[in-house]
Parts: C-alpha cells; sequence; structure tokens
C-alpha cells in the first residue's frame, strides 16, 4: 500500500473521529438545562480542502458558518491549529498526527481540543 492510500485512509479515519467525537460533545451539552434552545437544531459538518501547499485545511460548518478547525501537513500527517499569518504553521503549534490515533482523542467541532499547553 503506497503513502497516498495510507494518508486518504487516516484522513478519513480522522474526520469520522472528529464528526463522531463532535455529535458526542454536542449530546452532552444538550443535557444541560437551557442548552436545549441553542443547541437541539445545530447543524454540523466537516471538509477537507485538497492539500495546497504541502498542506490541507480542515472546516466545520456550523449552522453554514465556515471555521478554520486546523490544518494537516501531507508529508508527515501532521495536525496543526490555524496560524495567523503565512502558509506555514509555526513548528509550536503542532497538535497531533492523523497516523497516531492516540493524539486525536475528545475532539469538539470548535476546535477547544487544539487549544492544550506544551
Amino acid at each position: 500500500m503506497g503513502y497516498r492510500t495510507k494518508f486518504k485512509d487516516a484522513l478519513q479515519a480522522f474526520m469520522e473521529q472528529l464528526e463522531e467525537d463532535s455529535r458526542d460533545w454536542l449530546n452532552k451539552k444538550m443535557k444541560k438545562p437551557g442548552a436545549r434552545i441553542i443547541y437541539n437544531n445545530k447543524k454540523i459538518e466537516f471538509k477537507h480542502t485538497n492539500h495546497f501547499g504541502g498542506f490541507l485545511k480542515v472546516y466545520s460548518f456550523d449552522d453554514g458558518k465556515k471555521r478554520w478547525l486546523c490544518s494537516i501537513e501531507y508529508k508527515t500527517g501532521d495536525i496543526y491549529k490555524p496560524w495567523r499569518g503565512g502558509l506555514k504553521p509555526q513548528p509550536m503549534s503542532k497538535r497531533g498526527n492523523i497516523f497516531e490515533k492516540e493524539t486525536f482523542q475528545n475532539m469538539d467541532y470548535f476546535g477547544g481540543w487544539l487549544n492544550r499547553s506544551e
């Protein structure tokens, strides 16, 4: 199996995990008093771009609003939180790898799982 196939399979597993964890997160929020009004009709979806400059961007769509959730480096599979200015991420913004499932657990569709201390 070539790298392209491995990457595609790992990316698909990442996207499925992102969707599953986000739905679980949303269901937990629904159980809190008063939250049902806010979260009841949420329509969320996730998409990714083709790799440009060596990176794919993963977006969440919350009721039609597009949010840049994270970027994934094509050569390595490294997951980066969004960064400001330029196409190349800062090394300190690396948060996981799509080939290492344990590095992207308990995700949510706002990207809070990417905001961790080093």
